[in-house]
């Protein structure tokens, strides 16, 4: 069962990494092309002389070009870590006891003497719950608000 928990979690990790890569270019791809219409707008409605159109073309084009050189480029976007994954997955699915850290770190470099019998469950645990984890708990897919829907309460 050696790297079980490590390989799970850097499945984990690299399908939340890719949900959240697409998300971005997606929300870039949407700005810039807000900012190409503002520009054709701004450059319609007040006719604007050539000199204001290479100014106006130029703030479109530097200003998502900074964006993506500031949040597309950066190393820990690209980077997936089994640990970090687990950190992420343990505040965000509220398990309290630190089971998929430790089974990752317990995992990463065996425990010999009295406390293997508590390293071996705790990463048998920690399987047990990485296997139970859907990718979608690290993509943050839409959800819908739920309501309070009328419910009577039995009678008699």
């Amino acid at each position: 069962m050696t790297g079980v928990i490590h390989a799970r979690l850097l499945q984990l990790g690299r399908e939340a990494r890719n949900a959240r890569v697409a998300r971005a270019a997606l929300r870039w791809l949407a700005q810039m092309l807000a900012i190409g219409l503002a520009c054709f707008w701004l450059d319609n409605l007040l006719r604007l002389p050539s000199a204001a159109r290479w100014l106006l073309l130029a703030a479109g084009v530097a200003w998502p070009a900074w964006r993506l050189w500031r949040q597309g480029l950066r190393r820990d976007v690209w980077q997936v870590r089994p640990e970090r994954t687990a950190r992420e997955l343990e505040s965000r699915c509220h398990i309290g006891d630190n089971i998929l850290i430790n089974a990752c770190q317990f995992e990463a470099a065996p425990v010999r003497g009295l406390a293997a019998a508590f390293a071996r469950r705790t990463v048998d645990a920690g399987v047990a719950r990485a296997r139970t984890l859907v990718p979608a708990t690290l993509t943050e897919p839409r959800r819908l608000w739920k309501r309070p829907s009328y419910n009577p309460q039995p009678t008699g």
